[in-house]
């Protein structure tokens, strides 16, 4: 998917509805600085939610157990520090997100244009439909 970016843009704008604690973000951030380093690239936004505030404060607090960078490839694990008792994402991934509380995606127009969505364990219901 990466590959197909147009890298003449300015700005790519991705959505995260149903984030849960972050995981997938936070990998679609580390996987964009990946692909694209050294090399001309949109500025990235990434705007996340969860209907549960609880579950989506999680995901902004990004304190993970350090067993989740067992799995993972050196080059990812780079992008994390160590944070309380396990890691956290390096702040240059942090700070590509913001989060929106409650977010229902039809409520995606009133935030601007989205580039790419990403519909996470989420029932969808389309109104009118």
């Amino acid at each position: 998917m990466l590959e197909q970016i147009d890298v003449q843009r300015d700005r790519v704008t991705a959505f995260f509805h149903c984030c849960s604690i972050g995981c997938e973000p936070y990998s679609f951030a580390i996987a964009w600085k990946l692909f694209f380093q050294g090399r001309r690239a949109p500025q990235l936004k990434i705007y996340a939610s969860d209907l549960s505030a609880e579950i989506l404060e999680q995901a902004r607090r990004a304190e993970y157990a350090d067993s989740i960078l067992e799995p993972m490839p050196s080059e990812e694990c780079a992008w994390f520090v160590a944070y309380g008792a396990g890691v956290a994402p390096i702040a240059v991934i942090r700070e590509l997100w913001g989060f929106i509380p409650r977010w229902l995606f039809d409520d995606v127009e009133r935030h601007g244009a989205v580039d790419v969505m990403f519909l996470l364990n989420a029932l969808l219901v389309v109104p009118g439909v």
